[in-house]
């Protein structure tokens, strides 16, 4: 029994369909159709309506389930499923119920940009080949075939290639730390021959070269267009290389991975250097670290900070810094204010040494310090004469009592020497830096201290302006009294 309204179906259903069939000469006309096409869709309109009129006319014959025109007007696109990138692709458009000349657009949509080709069926079939220009992207490439009353479409998968070319592997952070658990990120980029990332999966292969020779491989599977390893800090510091393969062909250039030395051990040992016996003011001892090394003996890099951290016998504390050079430092340690004993440390990346101790003892009583200076052209340096030192009873300072010396011009000029007392005196030149128009002069010793300035009449390095030295004052001291080990 035939359903009520069927006829009205099928009026509906050729209705749309050269609906369609005059869509698609629009699209042709706006896809750049020649004019040749025109009455070519017009055609085929007219064909499509005849048939959609006969559909109508015999609905009532149909029977259920028939389709009231067959598959006269079906549009099939028929490509490979996958390629590798570069291969070409033969597409084949099948569109039976249209004749022959009538146009075939074949849209092709990819990653950069979309493109056509324009094809004619001839007994109602239509094919092209498209080459290594629209086939190198991996990716999914989608062709739509489109004719004057249909268009069906197809999707492509373009697989990467195998690859080539140079590895070029990269590594980040450029430095790590020996002996700590710090990693160091390898990747590389692999590509196939039109620059497609490979698959993942792709077997890599990292070397990896640490500086006492020793090699490591590292094989890893390629992920998200990278493959990617980790580089674990070792053992001993230097440059560790590292280069990437593919097979037996691929290869490429290395990157470089500076490991330095990591902490130094706790407690790690350092001196005060210097007279065993010091006085408040003294400022002749030194503290000393030499050849520092991590806890896997690697010497630490130049350059790293060192805190000083220096406790005075009245509990005040101070801090110095200075870089470490050649693994070690050789520091001035300042006298105290009061006597009794100093205690110092470093610490050097969060981690302190031993602590070491110096014991500073009250000066002795003072006494006079006779100070003469005189600055002599000639030479172009300064006479200095000190002494003689004697205590009230008219004996000497004893030999080899020593005299520190400090010469400073206003130019940040230094000269400071060490001198020994004979028969409580000493003399002593000193050469003056260029263009030094005065110079300052600090005498220090057990017995007392005194300073002087120097006037360098026009300048150390301008013309002698007199063949003789010009005299300056004695410094003024402090009254004479007993010296120790002297008696009184």
């Amino acid at each position: 029994m035939r359903r009520p309204g069927k006829a009205l179906v099928a009026v509906v259903v050729a209705a749309s369909v050269v609906g369609l069939a005059a869509g698609g000469a629009f699209l042709a006309l706006r896809g750049g159709g020649s004019t040749a096409a025109k009455p070519v869709c017009a055609a085929a309109v007219a064909g499509a309506s005849a048939v959609a009129g006969a559909a109508a006319a015999g609905a009532a014959a149909t029977p259920d389930g028939a389709a009231p025109f067959g598959d006269a007007v079906a549009v099939t696109i028929d490509a490979p499923v996958s390629v590798s990138a570069g291969m070409p692709i033969t597409v084949r458009v099948a569109a039976p119920g249209e004749p022959d000349g009538s146009p075939v657009r074949i849209v092709i949509l990819r990653g950069d940009a979309p493109a056509a080709r324009d094809l004619t069926l001839a007994g109602g079939r239509a094919e092209v080949t498209l080459d290594a220009t629209l086939t190198a992207a991996a990716g999914d490439l989608t062709l739509s075939a489109l004719t004057c009353i249909g268009e069906a479409t197809a999707v492509v998968e373009i697989r990467p290639g195998l690859a080539t070319g140079v590895l070029l592997p990269l590594v980040g952070p450029k430095r790590v730390a020996t002996g700590t658990d710090a990693t160091a990120t390898v990747v590389v980029l692999a590509q196939d021959a039109f620059g497609n990332a490979v698959a993942d999966g792709t077997a890599i292969d990292y070397r990896v070269r640490r500086p006492d020779g020793a090699v490591q491989s590292l094989p890893v599977e390629t992920a998200r267009l990278l493959g990617v390893a980790r580089v674990a800090a070792g053992r001993v510091a230097g440059e560790t290389t590292v280069a990437a393969t593919i097979g037996e062909d691929v290869r490429g250039s290395t990157a470089a991975l500076l490991e330095t030395a990591g902490a130094p051990a706790p407690g790690f040992p350092i001196a005060i250097e210097g007279p065993a016996t010091a006085l408040v003011g003294d400022s002749d001892r030194r503290v000393v670290l030499r050849g520092l090394t991590d806890a896997a003996g690697n010497r630490l890099e130049d350059g790293l900070l060192v805190e000083l951290l220096v406790r005075e016998p009245d509990g005040t504390e101070r801090t110095e810094q200075a870089p470490l050079i050649a693994g070690g430092i050789d520091v001035r340690l300042d006298s105290p204010a009061v006597p009794g004993t100093v205690s110092v440390r470093l610490r050097i990346a969060g981690v302190d040494s031993a602590t070491v101790t110096a014991d500073y003892a009250a000066p002795a009583v003072a006494v006079a310090v006779p100070l003469t200076a005189t600055y002599d052209p000639a030479i172009r340096a300064i006479r200095v004469a000190i002494g003689p030192i004697v205590g009230d009873l008219g004996a000497f300072a004893p030999d080899g009592s020593e005299i520190v010396l400090t010469a400073s011009g206003a130019h940040g000029w230094v000269d400071q020497r060490t001198l020994r007392l004979t028969d409580g005196a000493v003399t002593a030149e000193i050469p003056v830096a260029a263009k030094e128009t005065s110079v300052h002069l600090f005498v220090r010793s057990p017995f007392g201290r005194t300073e002087t300035i120097v006037g360098i009449p026009g300048g150390a390095a301008g013309p002698a302006l007199s063949p003789s030295p010009t005299p300056v004052p004695a410094a003024t001291a402090t009254p004479a009294v007993d010296l120790p080990g002297t008696g009184s």
